[in-house]
């Protein structure tokens, strides 16, 4: 993903996008991510696979019945 993102900066670059703005906002979200990885890692290893495997379960299903309830509300109203 890295290489990728790096690419994408570069085009972006050569298209004459100003980065300069965005720096502060780039840096929190560069900080937040690592530290949010970090901290999801630490849990996911403490947490009983069990556990895990209920709420994915949960999560997803939950997703699921979203999207179905706005692909049909979109469908009928």
């Amino acid at each position: 993903m890295s290489i990728q993102h790096g690419f994408k900066l570069i085009a972006y670059g050569l298209l004459g996008f100003a980065f300069g703005p965005y720096l502060p906002l780039l840096a929190g979200l560069l900080a937040f991510g690592f530290i949010g990885s970090f901290i999801g890692r630490m849990l996911l290893n403490r947490l009983p696979e069990r556990i895990f495997r209920i709420g994915l379960k949960t999560i997803l299903t939950l997703l699921s019945l979203e999207l179905l309830y706005t692909s049909l509300r979109g469908s009928f109203g």
